[in-house]
Formats: structure tokens, C-alpha cells, sequence
């Protein structure tokens, strides 16, 4: 599924203001987003640059959110792209599969 870098930025500005950069020694290394209300938090997005990934940070950041969500009795959903290798993290967090698009698995936590 090739996306145009139309799509692409209203993904990205989409939902900005729910949005953290993440930091790592003062450079900015990739971008969180999470719609929290009093039912559910909906992780929209987590990117970390290529040179980053395969360190742990997405696992920490994941990690981290799920325990908030757990403290708050709130469960935690996302969609993930059916080739995305970030299924495969999730699933190790203990997020489920609980339905399917065309291109996407949605999964929950919680």
C-alpha cells in the first residue's frame, strides 16, 4: 500500500497536539502519539528513525504507556499495518489481535 506524501503529512500533522517527539541526547529521534479519554487510549502513532530502532526505545515507550493504562484500568488500541515488524513487538507487550482490515490487524491491551 503506497501512500502519497500528501497522505503521509496529514497523517503525520493529524492528531499533532496528542503528539511527543522522542528525545534521546538532545536530538530528536522519533514521534509518539496517544488519544487518551476516560475509555480508552488509541496509540495513533510511533515512529523512531532507522538508525534507532532495534535499540529498545519503542519497546521502552510502549512498555511505559501500557503501565500507565494498566494503573488506570484503561485499555490500550492501535491498528498496525499487517507487514509491519512492529506487530511482532506488540504481540511481545501482550497486545491481541481483536480484528482486521484489508491492511491493517487492530490489537488491544487491557
Amino acid at each position: 500500500m503506497q501512500r502519497s506524501e500528501e497522505e503521509y503529512k496529514a497523517r503525520v500533522l493529524a492528531h499533532l497536539e496528542n503528539g511527543q517527539l522522542v528525545v534521546l541526547e538532545n536530538t530528536p529521534i522519533g514521534l509518539i502519539k496517544v488519544v487518551k479519554s476516560d475509555r480508552v487510549w488509541k496509540l495513533l502513532q510511533l515512529q523512531i528513525i532507522p538508525e534507532q530502532q532495534g535499540n529498545g526505545i519503542a519497546t521502552t515507550l510502549v512498555t511505559n504507556l501500557l503501565s500507565e493504562a494498566r494503573c488506570a484500568s484503561i485499555p490500550v488500541v492501535l491498528t498496525v499495518l499487517k507487514n509491519n515488524p512492529a506487530k511482532r513487538l506488540y504481540e511481545q507487550l501482550g497486545l491481541s489481535i481483536t480484528g482486521e482490515q484489508e491492511f491493517v490487524y487492530e490489537m488491544q491491551a487491557g
